[in-house]
């Protein structure tokens, strides 16, 4: 038989707590568990700094804790950044030589998730957490977990949500301001970004007079699939749209010209 494994880094509490008991209802995957000879659990991530030892910190309480005394131990891995990991994942799903063995628990994004579920490599995460563990998280966050053809199944645990910030070099921008009285008001609408861009290169530009077009950019985008995806929702118009696991595109001439 493959060795079934979740993807996602599931929250430690959640998991292991629902192996601890011995009623159905605290325990939905019905694991024995024997502290004399304790079970080990491997989780692959890449965390590093700050975040690495937060994480460390959290298995070694756990360890030292409610581990010890139902019988789990947890092993937490680095494997490099989120790309590496994938690469290590999907190296000991294919048992390429040197691989390590897969993990139990591993960190990594949907698509990859996906492409492992597809191998039949993701375990039913509704095995391992009782019905009132799932409900109390928000309906659409979970179902962001829901990868397999069957609908019911959850596959993936989310634990991190992403959003858009902008990041401006301030000591840059003051001396752009006060040369032209450019206004960080300017800046609250994609349009009046575009402009301070186009007013930003000519600045630099005209501080050369005679060195043609050296101009410098205002700003770049770390994710260009974002924008046109944001941009879409915010002009009225969802790119994407899910149903029944299946995924249509919505395109509008007129937003991606605007975009």
């Amino acid at each position: 038989m493959k060795k079934r494994i979740t993807a996602l880094v599931v929250s430690m509490l959640l998991i292991f707590g629902a192996l601890t008991g011995c009623k159905s209802n605290d325990n939905p995957a019905g694991v024995k568990l024997d502290p004399s000879n304790p079970v080990t659990i491997t989780v692959w991530h890449y965390y590093n700094g700050a975040q690495k030892v937060a994480f460390d910190n959290m298995i070694k309480e756990f360890n030292e804790t409610v581990g010890l005394e139902e019988g789990i131990f947890v092993e937490g891995h680095n494997q490099g950044d989120v790309t590496q990991l994938e690469d290590s994942v999907m190296a000991s799903i294919n048992k390429k030589v040197g691989s390590k063995e897969i993990p139990n628990i591993f960190a990594s994004y949907a698509d990859t998730a996906y492409e492992i579920e597809k191998k039949g490599y993701l375990v039913d995460l509704n095995k391992y957490m009782s019905k009132d563990d799932i409900d109390s998280y928000v309906d659409s966050y979970i179902e962001e977990g829901r990868i397999s053809s069957n609908a019911d199944e959850l596959k993936i645990f989310p634990v991190a949500k992403s959003t858009e910030i902008f990041m401006l070099n301030k000591t840059a921008w003051d001396k752009f301001s006060k040369a032209t009285g450019a206004s960080l008001e300017e800046l609250k609408t994609k349009e009046g970004l575009v402009n301070i861009a186009k007013e930003y290169y000519e600045w630099i530009d005209s501080l050369t007079p005679n060195v043609k077009n050296d101009g410098k950019a205002f700003y770049g985008r770390d994710a260009m699939a974002n924008l046109f995806i944001i941009g879409s929702m915010q002009n009225g118009d969802e790119l994407f749209k899910v149903e029944n696991q299946k995924v249509s595109l919505n395109i509008n001439k007129e937003n991606m010209k605007k975009i």
